[in-house]
């Protein structure tokens, strides 16, 4: 799942490295990291797709994403 970066007060959170990552960097991570970052707000779902996408390929956001983990996973540890 695709991410935003919005912002970053260690190199890592929850035990996801992102010591290679700015804010604003979009990248990949598997789902169930994806949404502990977004759950801890150091990112949000990227949903931009290409501007070589066709109109008719395009989705409306929030169209389509996975659903969120188990609540479990989104509580403090």
């Amino acid at each position: 799942m695709k991410v935003r970066l919005t912002r970053k007060l260690a190199p890592r959170v929850d035990g996801i490295d992102l010591s290679s990552h700015e804010v604003g960097d979009v990248f990949d991570l598997p789902p169930e990291q994806a949404w502990l970052v977004i759950a801890e707000n150091w990112a949000i779902p990227e949903r931009r797709m290409s501007q070589n996408s066709s109109s008719e390929h395009r989705r409306r956001v929030g169209d389509q994403l996975p659903d969120p983990p188990d609540d479990r996973l989104l509580r403090a540890s």
